[in-house]
């Protein structure tokens, strides 16, 4: 399935919709609705700290409400907001280990 996540990342809350297309349009599959952790982000550019906080809580957000698509679209109200997304392949287990040079098993996050 096609399976595609929508955020919208609000001043006091955020929400993620995953849905699926089918023939006739979408159903959807999932809703997730938390308060922001970081309520104020809209007011200035994040601070690293806070960056991360955000980050951090988007994919425990993610992962909390089940979701399993792998792509996501994030959006935000105000013009002023940049989102940076990174679209990362897994790395398959034995190259990891291999690129590590021998420091042990490294685990995908």
């Amino acid at each position: 399935m096609d399976q595609q996540v929508a955020v919208d990342i609000g001043a006091r809350t955020i929400k993620a919709v995953e849905g699926s297309r089918i023939p006739a349009g979408l159903t959807i599959r999932r809703t997730a609705v938390a308060h922001n952790p970081v309520p104020d982000f809209r007011s200035s550019i994040l601070e690293e700290q806070r960056h991360r906080a955000l980050s951090l809580f988007l994919t425990d957000l993610r992962k909390t409400a089940g979701v399993q698509a792998e792509e996501a679209v994030y959006t935000a109200a105000d013009s002023d907001v940049i989102i940076h997304y990174f679209d990362i392949a897994e790395m398959p287990q034995e190259k990891r280990e291999r690129d590590a040079g021998g420091l042990g098993r490294i685990q995908n996050c």
